[in-house]
């Protein structure tokens, strides 16, 4: 299973969410994710060090999990919101989606920014 990028910040139901990482979440709050609604907030655990190495695919697993949360607080879902057994089913079929797509040309770091325009990968910049 390839890989997918995950984002510094999205849009989802008009709110823009930050993605932020943590080099100390494990040790404050004993996860390694966390959707804060009212900072509009994805924190993840950072994945170096030996006590929260982990593969990459269960970092993104991770972030389609707290996606999840965010999709359930933003609908005002706080009882789905609380089924952890739901979201984590929820997070792992989306993380399968997006892990697994494929398209018609493959984005290459490599291309200009006039080829990656022209496949229609909108190239956005966050400094």
């Amino acid at each position: 299973m390839s890989s997918f990028r995950i984002p510094k910040a999205f849009m989802i139901f008009g709110q823009r969410i930050e993605v932020q990482w943590s080099r100390t979440l494990v040790d404050d709050s004993d996860c390694v994710g966390v959707f804060k609604p009212r900072k509009n907030v994805i924190i993840l655990q950072a994945g170096d060090g030996e006590e929260v190495a982990r593969p990459v695919s269960q970092v993104e697993q991770t972030f389609c999990h707290e996606l999840v949360h965010s999709i359930f607080n933003f609908l005002g879902e706080t009882e789905l919101d609380g089924n952890e057994k739901l979201v984590e089913l929820i997070g792992q079929a989306l993380h399968q989606a997006f892990s697994t797509m494929t398209y018609e040309e493959e984005y290459n770091e490599n291309m200009s920014h006039d080829e990656k325009v022209a496949l229609g990968y909108r190239v956005r910049r966050f400094n």
